[in-house]
C-alpha cells in the first residue's frame, strides 16, 4: 500500500480485522478508534458490538472510556451483542451458508 493516500482511504473503507472474531467472542466491551467511512465503524454501530469512536481527539478517546466503566448495561449490552453476532461468524454456520448457495443457484 505504501504511502498512497488514497490507497490507503480504500483500504481503511473496505477492511475488517482480522482479529474481530477474537474480539467478538473476549466478553468484554469493545472500543473501536476509526474513520467514520471505515466498514468496521459502519458494521460495530449497525450490530451494536462495541462503542465506536470516529474521533482522534484524545479528549473524544478519554470519554469514550469514561462512558464505558460507568455505564455497565451499556458494556453488558455490547458484549451480548458481540457474542451473538460471533455466532454468525462460526464457521459451521459460513460454510452452510455457502453451501447453501452454491447448491442451491
Amino acid at each position: 500500500m505504501g504511502f498512497d493516500k488514497n490507497r490507503a482511504q480504500e483500504y481503511m473503507r473496505t477492511v475488517s480485522p482480522g482479529k474481530i472474531g477474537e474480539y467478538l467472542v473476549s466478553g468484554v466491551p469493545i472500543l473501536i478508534n476509526t474513520p467514520k467511512s471505515s466498514y468496521i465503524s459502519w458494521y460495530a454501530k449497525k450490530y451494536s458490538f462495541a462503542h465506536v469512536v470516529n474521533s482522534q481527539k484524545e479528549k473524544d478517546l478519554h470519554d469514550a472510556g469514561t462512558f464505558l466503566l460507568k455505564n455497565k448495561s451499556s458494556r453488558e449490552e455490547m458484549v451480548k451483542n458481540a457474542l451473538k453476532l460471533a455466532k454468525r461468524h462460526e464457521a459451521k454456520v459460513v460454510s452452510q451458508k455457502l453451501q447453501f448457495f452454491v447448491y442451491t443457484k
